[in-house]
C-alpha cells in the first residue's frame, strides 16, 4: 500500500472514507507506524504488550487492521516528551 493511500485513508475523520481504503484493510508494521506517527519498533512493542490488536504470521510479521490502529491513536495514545528535546521553563 502506498504512503499516499495510507495517509489519505487515515486523514478523513477517523474511519477511512477514501475510495478503495477500508477500515478492515490490513497494514504491515511499517504502514501502521506511518499511519500512527510512531516508530515501527514502538508499534512492535505495543504488540508484545498486547496494547494493539494484531495478528502474527510466523515469528516476526505483524498485521493490523486500519480501524484498530486509528482507534488506538484516538483512545490510548498519549504523546509525551521527546528525549533530547529541551522545553522552556514555565514561570
Amino acid at each position: 500500500m502506498s504512503p499516499a493511500r495510507l495517509i489519505a485513508g487515515g486523514a478523513v475523520g477517523g474511519v477511512a472514507q477514501v475510495a478503495g481504503v477500508q477500515p478492515d484493510d490490513e497494514l504491515t508494521t511499517q504502514e501502521a507506524a506511518l499511519l500512527m506517527g510512531l516508530d515501527d519498533s514502538h508499534v512492535r512493542r505495543l504488540c508484545r504488550e498486547n496494547k494493539l490488536p494484531h495478528r502474527k504470521i510466523g515469528r516476526a510479521v505483524y498485521l493490523f487492521r486500519r480501524a484498530d490502529a486509528q482507534t488506538y491513536m484516538e483512545t490510548e495514545h498519549k504523546p509525551g516528551r521527546k528525549k533530547g528535546v529541551s522545553y522552556p521553563r514555565q514561570h
